[in-house]
């Protein structure tokens, strides 16, 4: 279905352009700042799945995902980071943070409209298909120039890609079959995954 095209260049762009807002945010401020901030983007998915789709929250489900979504912020917040006064400032990456928060919020939401349209493989084959494409296209007019990887590091590269391309698949077909507000809040665990990942293997 060629109408599908849309909100899947849609989500390819927002997306791409999230991303670049986090690494950004990362590259002018602090980790355990930018992070957190970014990583409440289920308030956003929470509040506009509740807006135009009309999920409804009970306040044992509101609680849960509260509790989930505090969790995760905790989990990838750095104490030291947040001990100085606090004061927003754009090179401490804050504004982008906010903008990724943002991003990433409506794009967890949005994903549901191509995955009602055509599933969730082809969802998520189209849009990681659509992120790449955005991504080369920034990469060409931006005259970066190419490098080489090292094997060592590219098979990090590449399985990031495939555990990527499982996690989204696995959203989408979440958000086909429950609330997209409740798939977003365990989806957003992500710190409590890393966290026990870097406990186990370093």
């Amino acid at each position: 279905d060629p109408a599908v095209l849309i909100p899947v260049l849609g989500l390819g762009i927002l997306g791409y352009v999230a991303l670049q807002f986090f690494y950004k945010g990362l590259g002018v401020g602090k980790v355990g700042v930018v992070v957190p901030i970014a990583s409440s983007y289920p308030l956003i998915t929470v509040l506009l799945a509740v807006v135009f789709f009309g999920e409804a929250l009970s306040f044992v489900h509101a609680g849960a995902i509260a509790l989930i979504i505090l969790g995760s912020i905790f989990l990838s917040a750095r104490v030291e980071d947040w001990k100085k006064p606090f004061r927003i400032h754009i090179n401490e990456g804050v504004v982008f943070a906010l903008l990724t928060c943002v991003g990433w919020g409506i794009w967890y939401f949005y994903s549901k409209v191509p995955v009602s349209m055509v599933g969730p493989i082809l969802t998520s084959l189209l849009v990681e298909l659509a992120i790449f494409l955005v991504a080369g296209f920034h990469f060409a007019i931006s005259k970066q120039k190419w490098i080489s990887i090292d094997w060592k590091l590219g098979k990090w590269v590449v399985l990031a890609g495939i555990l990527g391309a499982i996690g989204s698949f696995s959203y989408n077909f979440g958000i086909r079959i429950a609330d997209v507000s409740l798939v977003v809040a365990f989806a957003a665990c992500t710190p409590l995954v890393s966290t026990l990942f870097a406990y186990v293997a370093y």
